[in-house]
């Protein structure tokens, strides 16, 4: 939809073996935003939380703050972080209030608009019955803001598709 301005890859895991199921490799992708600028979308399957999770996200969070200082206008990590919703990864992932969760921020801004709730706190904890391992994190210093949100490739919405389902996050410029 929008030009790929560069591209890139990078291993968050110690190992690096292209044949074990404990390599961990991000693939990144600048993409040309109109009105907004570049903004780097990362893509992301990281371990388990006791199988690595603890070693990696930092890695990706240093690499993605880096991107996020050298000009993006916005960064988002992007997929599979195979850390519950509200539990010690989660908690691991937003613990400096670098990244927030924007499916979740959506959806309260969504409520608080709709008169069902206040604004949402800066850094907001999801319900531990959530059940999410995927997610969408922004950095802090983007100019993007999440605005709406919905899950998708469920039993009623577009059917499934894989063991997972998808989040659909809709951001405006701030």
């Amino acid at each position: 939809r929008h030009p790929i301005l560069s591209t890139d890859s990078g291993y968050v895991s110690v190992d690096q073996d292209t044949r074990s199921i404990n390599s961990r490799r991000v693939v990144l992708a600048r993409v040309e935003v109109p009105y907004i600028g570049p903004v780097d979308v990362f893509s992301c399957h990281l371990s388990w939380l006791d199988n690595g999770f603890r070693e990696q996200f930092p890695r990706l969070r240093q690499w993605a703050g880096e991107r996020q200082n050298g000009g993006a206008a916005a960064t988002l990590l992007c997929g599979d972080f195979n850390i519950p919703a509200g539990r010690e990864g989660y908690a691991i992932a937003t613990a400096d209030s670098l990244f927030a969760d924007q499916f979740l921020l959506a959806q309260l801004r969504q409520r608080a608009a709709d008169g069902f709730g206040p604004p949402p706190p800066e850094s907001p904890r999801p319900d531990p019955a959530d059940g999410r391992i995927d997610y969408l994190f922004a950095h802090r210093d983007g100019r993007l803001e999440a605005v709406a949100a919905r899950e998708l490739f469920t039993d009623t919405d577009y059917g499934r598709v894989s063991d997972h389902t998808g989040y659909l996050v809709e951001f405006e410029p701030r």
